[in-house]
């Protein structure tokens, strides 16, 4: 949902070749989640550590702008980027991370959502650019 460049170079090829996406790092190492805001550190053993704080600044912008998604769903941000990500054709699963059998259950409910609707798709589309 954040990085969005396989749509456009990767997708199509692979629905004409058929062949399945398996999308990796669908929260955006967490940000989708919603929880972090612009004054967060990570532990030193972290990989989002290594961030520099104007990309994390402009990674919890862009997750703001899309706050929109979850709330038209009714879902959380985190449920409404897997839904992002397993609604496209070209994508065959996603390996979202779960760090509690909560976490888990909840990724496993994406599947019970409605769709994202194509004016849903142009409002993100808009807010992203």
């Amino acid at each position: 949902l954040l990085e969005r460049e396989a749509e456009a170079e990767f997708f199509p090829l692979s629905l004409e070749k058929r062949l399945g996406i398996i999308a990796r790092v669908p929260l955006a190492s967490g940000f989708l989640s919603g929880k972090y805001r612009k004054d967060v550190t990570f532990p030193k053993n972290d990989l989002r550590s290594g961030y520099s704080r104007e990309k994390i600044e402009t990674l919890i912008d862009q997750v703001n702008k899309l706050k929109f998604l979850a709330e038209e769903l009714n879902t959380t941000m985190a449920q409404a980027a897997l839904k992002f990500c397993t609604q496209h054709q070209a994508v065959s699963t996603v390996i979202p991370g779960g760090k509690n059998p909560e976490q888990v259950i909840q990724n496993a409910q994406v599947a019970d959502l409605p769709d994202i609707t194509p004016d849903m798709i142009e409002k993100i589309n808009f807010k992203t650019r």
